[in-house]
């Protein structure tokens, strides 16, 4: 009898066959299992299901038990309850009987005749099944395929449905093959592994099994069968090829003991499952392209097209929703910030226009509820509206098409767009402004530069494509502006930045001729310093930055500024130094050949105060640096001077890069704390508490921390590694 027999699954029989010494002759069987004083011989045995097991007596008293644990007196609970009486062995052997087992399952027993079971005297019996599961994973011993061309619609369908495939259940399944699969990976710009992760996979899985077993010979045209989801597959007949839902039956009748295979040339997809990313609804839309362009611009592109829905571990992009603003809408918000549609897409204002309408997770209109607060990809709150008449409004925008479903989320259609919050361009210290370049003039592909005022992250703008663009924002006397920039692409060739403030002087640069990357400690409208400013040049020498390195700066003592340096040759950060001030310098290492980094500090005249520049090794703390002694020409009395002690609020987060606990210590009365992504989405939003932050389960990568107070809310910036 093969494992790829039908096999008859009936009630357990037994043939009870006692006598003489001939009795052995009439106990044939398939197998035997051989009783002797305290022991079953084999005690642990494999069999096929309908197979027969004839147990022999040759020495001692003893029966078999297969109802109730002897020593316990809890029931086997094997798949069928079995027994044979009592007997007394003799060397030729006597036949107890012969049991044949229909059932697959572990079926446990004992001899329960005096202290036999609790001396041992126990064994087991697998009736093993070689079910469609079995057939799917392939020879367990050589780690052969049975199935050939379908490892990874084998591995899927074990993977999800390896219970009912490894049950008594009849099924018919249609496997595709290889190239099926990579036909349908390539489409939906999904890796063999995150498509396991495919929000529709599943019930897509369901519609390839068929109820009932139907061998090719049992196939033919017309017929309509039903599937495990619920839908039926309609085979048809062309030109002598059996299809299902048009897909080529190409290799039939591979068969197990519970149904039987069949491998197609196509996947399968029940009626009503999303065939398309939410970017494919959007770009084959003709009344969507400003929005589209917009989408291009910021390169999420790539992100709208990938992964279905987001990974239990955290880090994959999606699932997503869209407002999806018309080409009239769009027009509409350039005409009402003065700007021609050209204008408005040749502006920074388009990353906007983009994360403005772009919510994390899939919300289909059956989850909306009136007042309902959803947060876009630009870090702002939404507000959902149904009105009595049950339709839908965004910020009271008219959703004017809902539920255009795609694979990765879900798309609504909106007749006006949501308005941009543009930054106020006058401050007490003026207006400063951003100019952005590309000699290349193909834009910034994903490069951002991050606008940081006063610690708290004021603004994200990024050259969408062209050779230039401009944005202008006011500051405030004695605010503290960092600039940043990040760029996940290595090849960021031609891109570049200056700063100019009020006065219109530049005063800052980044990525030409090997300038910063990045220009922090920008003090707006800064009263002069006693001593001017000092400068904190960090430098890599493989053009890497510190990653998650940084240098902590302390002024008399105190914290002044944590300095990070994301990527680049060179970065130079300017504190303003008094007479007597002590600078301390405390470098943190980072994880990516640190022995490159290094710092130099400056005094105002451009005097070296500090050099730690090595090929070698990572440079060292520096301690009790005074930029500048005590002015000579200061007669003041000291008996009579008068300290002045000004208080500040301050929040210091450690450590940072952070692998598990993060440990916030501030003097704000914060009310919430919430984590923000590199995609924007909110990952964490939970009260405030005064104990440590388990970041373990939060996969690599950069975050904004947002602390919310009183006052308002203060945002920062770290990252998390291993």
């Amino acid at each position: 009898m093969t494992r790829l027999s039908r096999y008859l699954f009936m009630t357990l029989s037994s043939v009870f066959l006692f006598g003489n010494s001939n009795a052995q002759v009439s106990c044939d069987a398939d197998h035997r299992v051989l009783l002797t004083n305290r022991l079953f011989t084999p005690s642990n045995l494999t069999i096929l299901p309908g197979e027969t097991v004839a147990f022999i007596n040759v020495e001692g008293t003893h029966n078999v038990n297969g109802v109730k644990n002897t020593k316990t007196g809890v029931s086997f609970n094997n798949p069928v309850d079995f027994s044979l009486p009592e007997s007394v062995g003799k060397n030729e052997g006597v036949c107890m009987g012969v049991i044949k087992f229909d059932v697959p399952g572990v079926y446990n027993y004992d001899c329960s005749i005096g202290f036999n079971a609790d001396l041992g005297m126990v064994g087991s019996i697998n009736v093993d099944a070689f079910t469609i599961k079995d057939l799917m994973m392939g020879d367990p011993t050589t780690g052969e395929p049975y199935l050939k061309e379908t490892f990874q619609s084998t591995y899927a369908m074990t993977y999800y449905l390896g219970r009912e495939l490894d049950s008594t259940v009849d099924y018919t399944v249609f496997v595709p093959n290889q190239n099926a699969v990579d036909a349908i990976k390539e489409y939906m710009q999904l890796g063999q592994f995150d498509m396991l992760s495919f929000y529709d996979l599943k019930p897509a899985l369901e519609y390839h099994i068929v109820e009932g077993v139907y061998m090719a010979k049992d196939l033919s045209d017309g017929q309509s069968l039903p599937t495990m989801y619920g839908q039926n597959v309609s085979i048809t007949e062309e030109d002598g090829v059996l299809r299902v839902d048009g897909a080529a039956i190409i290799s039939t009748d591979y068969k197990a003991s519970n149904g039987v295979v069949h491998i197609i040339d196509q996947t399968l997809a029940p009626r009503g499952l999303p065939k398309a990313s939410v970017w494919d609804i959007v770009e084959q839309s003709p009344d969507h392209n400003f929005f589209e362009e917009a989408i291009v611009n910021v390169g999420l592109r790539n992100t709208l097209r990938q992964q279905a829905e987001l990974d239990p571990n955290g880090g994959k992009p999606g699932p997503f929703t869209l407002f999806a603003p018309t080409d009239d809408a769009v027009n509409a918000l350039a005409q009402s910030l003065d700007l021609t549609i050209v204008e408005f897409m040749n502006s920074s204002f388009v990353d906007d226009l983009a994360n403005q309408h772009i919510i994390a997770g899939r919300g289909e209109k059956e989850k909306f509820y009136d007042g309902l607060v959803v947060t876009n990809f630009a870090r702002e709150d939404l507000t959902i509206g149904v009105t009595p008449t049950n339709t839908f409004t965004i910020n009271g925008i008219d959703i004017i098409v809902t539920d255009l479903l795609a694979y990765n989320g879900v798309v609504h259609i909106i007749d006006a767009a949501i308005p941009i919050d543009v930054p106020n361009k006058s401050g007490t210290c003026g207006t400063w402004k951003l100019e952005m370049s590309d000699e290349n003039g193909d834009g910034w592909n994903e490069t951002n530069v991050y606008i940081q005022i006063d610690g708290e992250l004021f603004s994200t703008q990024t050259l969408p494509f062209g050779s230039s663009s401009v944005f202008e924002f006011g500051v405030d006397s004695g605010s503290v502006v960092d600039i940043y920039s990040l760029s996940p692409n290595a090849n960021t060739s031609g891109e570049s930045y200056k700063i100019f403030d009020e006065n219109n002087q530049e005063i800052a640069a980044s990525g030409q001729n090997g300038r910063a990357v990045n220009s922090l400690g920008l003090l707006a409208c800064a009263e002069p310093s006693d001593c001017g400013m000092i400068e904190v040049k960090l430098l890599d020498g493989i053009g890497e930055g510190w990653l998650q390195g940084y240098l902590e700066v302390y002024r008399n003592k105190s914290l002044y500024i944590t300095i990070q340096f994301f990527q680049g040759m060179e970065q130079s950060t300017f504190i303003p130094a008094n007479y007597g001030d002590v600078f301390d310098f405390v470098a943190t290492e980072g994880t990516f050949e640190p022995r490159f980094n290094s710092y130099v500090v400056y005094d105002a005249d451009g005097n070296t105060l500090v050099d730690q520049r090595s090929d070698a090794k990572f440079p060292d703390n520096v301690y009790d640096i005074i930029a500048c002694e005590e002015d000579p020409d200061d007669d003041t009395n000291d008996d009579n001077d008068t300290t002045v002690v000004v208080t500040y609020k301050t929040t210091t987060l450690f450590p940072n890069p952070v692998s598990d606990k993060l440990y916030i210590t501030t003097d704000m009365d914060i009310q919430q704390i919430e984590i923000i992504n590199s995609l924007g989405q909110k990952i964490y939003d939970e009260p405030f508490k005064p104990e440590p932050l388990d970041l373990s389960l939060i996969e690599i990568g950069a975050y904004i921390i947002k602390l919310v107070s009183a006052e308002g809310p203060n945002f920062y910036k770290i990252s998390v590694i291993r």
